[in-house]
């Protein structure tokens, strides 16, 4: 099945293109990430359990510089034991070897600067 377009509908498409390409610049930078749950394995690799203790079944592991989302953060209440757990849209894993992960968004230049000659 082939589309056909015509002279008239192609014309069309393209100045509503061009047209919306000209509003871009008047709204601004409308693109705003929320990274506050967001964090990195650190290390080699971590493991994803089903509930928040060693016992409970390995889900899978996560490996280095793979990002997991972290929805709640639990804290035990013995401070010997094992660190702090975070709960993952995919099960519970450890914080010990997780970052924190922030975006920063390179502010965007108007003008390019004269070269030194």
């Amino acid at each position: 099945m082939t589309l056909r377009l015509s002279r008239r509908d192609f014309l069309k498409i393209c100045g509503m293109s061009a047209t919306s390409l000209g509003f871009r610049s008047l709204f601004g930078n409308q693109v705003e990430f929320d990274s506050s749950d967001l964090a990195r394995v650190a290390i080699r690799s971590v493991n994803i359990y089903t509930q928040p203790t060693d016992k409970s079944m390995l889900v899978y592991q996560r490996f280095r510089d793979d990002l997991i989302t972290c929805t709640t953060r639990f804290i035990r209440s013995k401070p010997n034991q094992q660190p702090d757990l975070v709960q993952g849209l995919a099960g519970y894993v450890h914080s010990a070897h997780l970052q924190k992960v922030e975006f920063k968004l390179n502010t965007v230049l108007n003008d390019l600067p004269k070269q030194a000659s």
